[in-house]
This record gives structure tokens, sequence and C-alpha cells, in this order.
């Protein structure tokens, strides 16, 4: 854990500030809505779909979080597409706002914003052709997860997440499998482990239990047919095909070839640097790495390794760890 160093702001300092992050997200807002908005309209399509119970693809319909507030929003006067873009504004805001709140408590506010800055800039390059509601949400809970890994926070702190995040999607097995990690000690000198916590390892498999049945049944249970009035039969074990062979042809070989290439750097860059320093990890650290190359492993079996949007869950937790390493290397060595 980063010691709490950071000094106070004044009243003029917070509004300053605020100001800042407020027309940075604005910024971001703006570039998005370029980058999506010739296929917007596919996009509000998608997320209605979901509400009106005849998604795309099966493994979308347990997704109603980010469908319904944007419903919510609508029933303001506004049509789907209009409050869809507000809610992609307000998750934004959302996000800048806490992720700074996280970052200055372990630095400095200047620093905070700097780090913000490069989050967003992530955040932008990992755009896809497809953006979800449920990728604003996960921005969100998983910048709160993230903080909550590496700073250790109680087990009531991931049951809150967990709550919120099986409503937008299946990601909260995650946290439930971060809870089960938690119930051990890790010994990294010798790669054992002791169990800690009995009530926690319990706990974690029951959630990941109960998470998987909920998700299965409210699929089958709200399902109607696809958009198109199919039956998604092909999808209906497993929720998505497996394309592990296939990713593992472009991450290594095809993408170095084509403008994906950053995709592979992402992928390849950020686990080596997790990897590389993972014997100096403390116990949260360490938990943090599993989590992070376990939600990359699901991503390289069951996603679309080229469809960057799904990385973005992951950005915060590599932020934070950045921002570990950037402390930890700028202290000066003892003498």
């Amino acid at each position: 854990m980063i010691p709490h160093t950071a000094p106070r702001l004044s009243l003029s300092a917070k509004c300053q500030y605020g100001a800042l992050i407020f027309f940075l997200a604005l910024a971001v807002y703006k570039v998005l809505l370029q980058i999506h908005g010739a296929h917007f309209a596919e996009l509000t399509q998608a997320a209605q779909a979901v509400f009106e119970r005849k998604p795309h693809w099966l493994a979308y319909q347990n997704r109603l979080l980010g469908p319904a507030l944007i419903k919510l929003i609508s029933c303001f006067g506004l049509d789907w597409g209009a409050a869809y873009k507000l809610f992609i504004f307000l998750m934004l805001q959302a996000q800048s706002f806490v992720l700074f709140a996280l970052l200055q408590k372990q630095t400095g506010a200047a620093a905070a914003l700097r780090w913000l800055g490069l989050y967003l800039l992530g955040f932008l390059l990992l755009q896809h052709y497809w953006f979800y509601p449920w990728d604003c949400i996960d921005a969100l809970i998983f910048t709160l997860f993230a903080y909550g890994v590496l700073q250790a926070k109680p087990i009531g702190f991931f049951l809150a997440l967990y709550a919120v995040e099986i409503i937008n999607r299946e990601a909260a097995l995650f946290i439930a499998l971060y809870i089960v990690l938690d119930a051990f000690t890790f010994d990294l000198s010798t790669l054992r482990l002791r169990l800690e916590s009995r009530t926690r390892l319990l706990c974690g498999i029951l959630l990941l239990i109960g998470g998987a049945l909920y998700t299965k049944w409210i699929r089958s249970y709200l399902f109607i047919s696809t958009i198109n009035g199919g039956d998604d039969s092909a999808h209906r074990t497993l929720g998505n095909h497996v394309y592990f062979v296939d990713n593992l042809k472009n991450l290594l070989y095809q993408n170095f070839t084509s403008t994906d290439v950053l995709n592979s750097a992402f992928v390849l860059g950020s686990c080596a640097f997790l990897l590389a320093r993972c014997k100096h990890y403390s116990q949260a650290q360490f938990k943090g790495m599993l989590i992070y190359l376990g939600i990359m492993l699901n991503i390289l079996i069951f996603g679309l390794v080229n469809e960057s949007r799904m990385y973005i869950a992951l950005l915060p937790l590599l932020l934070f760890f950045m921002l570990s390493a950037s402390t930890t290397d700028a202290r000066p060595a003892k003498a």
C-alpha cells in the first residue's frame, strides 16, 4: 500500500481541479462521439435491443443495468439515442472524478491529473467499433475494484461492487474470484499458499456458483429472440464461442502486419510489465496481478483479442500498478 502523503486542497484549488477534470472528460466525450458518430444508431439499437429482450446475442441478455439506466433517462423526454449520449457523458464524468479522487489519495493533485489524462488517452486508444453501456459501467466499477484490491479493502467493499456488477454483466465473477484468492496468503518465495479465511473462501465460491447460475438463468428467462428473430442456439452452452487458437494467431503474428498491432502491444506489454515485477509484490499486488492475468486469459479464450473495448476494465488496474512502480522507482536508494 502507498502511504497517504497528499496535502489537503483548499476550496479554490478543489474548484480549479474540478473544472479541469470536467472539461477534460468533456473533451474525451467529444472525441468519443466523433469516433462512434457515424454508427451511433447501431450502438443505440444494440443497447435498446437488450431492454426489449431481443439482443444481438444471447450473451448480452444478462447485461441489464446500462440499458435500464438509459431507459430511465429517456423517460425525461429524450429518445434512446440522446439518452445513450447523456448516459455516456455522465459515466465519463463520474469515472473521471472518481479516478482522480482515488489517485489523489496516493499522490499529489497535479500528478493525479496527469495520471487521469494518461488513463483517458488509453481509454480512447482502446475504443472499438462497438461500445456498449456495460463497457461504461465496467470502467467505473473496475476502477473501484482495482483500488480496493491494491488497498486490501474489507470484504464488504467487494460485495457491494459484486452486487452492482452482476446486474451489469458477468464480469462480476472476477470480483468473486478475487474474494476466493483473498482467502489465501501466498508465499512468493516458494509459491505456496496458506488458507487464512474459510469465510472468504466459502463466500467467494458461493458467489462464483451463484453468479454463474444467475447469468445462465436470466439469459434464458428474459431472452425472446435475437434482434433478427433467431434463437442463437450456437451460443447457448457457454454464451460465446471459444476463439483461443485464432486469438493466439492474431496476437503473436497477424497483428504485427496490421493496424491491430496496438492490441498485441497492450496485451503482451502489460502482462510482461506485471510479471517482471512480481517478485517484489505485496500480497495485495500479487493477487491483483493474478486477477489481471485471469481476465486477460478469459478474453483470449472466449473473447476477441482485437475487440479492444474488452481491455477497458483492465486499464484502471494497470494504471494503479504503473503508479506504484513509478512511486517505488522514484524513492532514493538506501545508503
